[in-house]
C-alpha cells in the first residue's frame, strides 16, 4: 500500500483548478500565486494518492522536478524507515475525514535523508465524499539533528565521566558535575577557558596535531591523555571527543568526556 503524503508532490496549473474550486472561493490563479510563493511546502493529492500539484519550496525540500513527481504518489519519496504502524495511524484518520499531523521520515533525491512535520487535511464535497487530500509540510531535519546533539550532550552530563562542552573556539560553554569533581576546578573556574586549563606538558605537538587531524576528518578522537587537575597532579586518563556540526558541516561546539585510568 502506498502512502500518498509521504513525499512531496508536484503539478502543473491547469491539472489543479478542479482541487482549488473546492479548497476555497479563491479564483484560480489566486490560489496558485499565493501557494507557489509561499515559503512552506504544499501539496495536493486526488483522492487516490496521485500527485496534482506542488508547489516551489516542495520540489527545492526533495531535489525533484515537477516532471517527475506530477501523476506519481508520495511513495516516491519514502525512506522505508518509518513505522508502518505511524502511516496506519495517518490513514485511518484521513479515511475519517479527519486531519492528521505527524513526523514523516522521507528521502530527497540525491539519496539523503530528511525529517518532515505535516499536517495533511482531506478535502470534502458537500456530500462527503473525499476529493483530494491537501498537505503542508515542514523540513524540520535541522531541528530533529540539534535534539539528538541535545540528547547525546545530556547523556553525557549525566554519565559518571568527567564532561565539558566547547563553542567552535574550543573556549569551553559548560562542564558537569564530574569534572569539578576530578579536576578539582569549579564550574565557574572552568567556563570561559579552554582545555588547555588541563594541560599537562606530557604530550608534544605532534600528538595534538593527530588529534585535530581525526576531529577534522572524521568528526571525532578517541586515547590516553594526561590531564593536571587544579591541585597539579597528573592522571592518564581515557578521552573522547566529538564534533558537533551544523547543516552546513560547519563545526559548532565541542564535546568530551574523560575518565581516569
Amino acid at each position: 500500500m502506498t502512502h500518498p503524503f509521504n513525499s512531496a508532490s508536484s503539478g502543473h496549473p491547469d491539472k489543479k483548478a478542479s482541487t482549488v474550486d473546492t479548497l476555497s472561493g479563491l479564483r484560480f490563479e489566486q490560489f496558485y500565486v499565493a501557494v507557489e510563493q509561499s515559503p512552506v511546502a504544499t501539496a495536493i493529492t486526488d483522492a487516490n494518492g496521485c500527485i496534482e500539484f506542488v508547489n516551489q519550496r516542495f520540489l527545492e525540500i526533495t531535489g525533484y522536478d515537477r516532471e517527475e513527481l506530477l501523476g506519481k504518489t508520495p511513495a516516491l519519496i519514502q525512506s522505508g524507515m518509518t513505522p508502518n504502524a505511524v502511516y496506519d495511524t495517518m490513514w485511518a484518520t484521513l479515511k475519517a475525514g479527519d486531519v492528521w499531523k505527524g513526523e514523516i521520515l522521507n528521502r530527497r533525491k540525491n539519496g539523503e535523508l530528511y525529517w518532515e512535520k505535516q499536517t495533511i487535511t482531506p478535502v470534502k464535497h458537500s456530500d462527503g465524499e473525499i476529493l483530494n487530500y491537501v498537505a503542508v509540510k515542514e523540513d524540520i531535519t535541522h531541528w530533529r539533528r540539534q535534539e539528538n546533539e541535545l540528547r547525546l550532550m545530556a547523556a553525557a552530563f549525566e554519565t559518571g565521566q568527567a564532561a565539558l562542552i566547547t563553542d567552535a573556539d574550543v573556549v569551553i560553554e559548560r562542564v558537569n558535575q564530574a569534572f569539578e569533581e576530578i579536576t578539582g576546578y569549579s564550574s565557574a573556574e572552568a567556563v570561559g577557558q579552554t582545555p588547555r586549563l588541563l594541560k599537562s606538558g606530557h604530550h608534544d605537538d605532534d600528538f595534538y596535531q593527530q588529534m585535530w587531524r581525526s576531529l577534522r576528518e572524521k568528526g571525532h578522537w578517541q586515547g590516553q591523555v594526561w590531564n593536571r587537575n587544579k591541585s597539579g597532579d597528573i592522571a592518564l586518563y581515557w578521552q573522547a571527543i566529538t564534533a558537533v556540526h551544523d547543516d552546513e558541516g560547519q563545526v559548532l561546539r565541542f564535546v568530551a568526556v574523560f575518565h581516569a585510568l
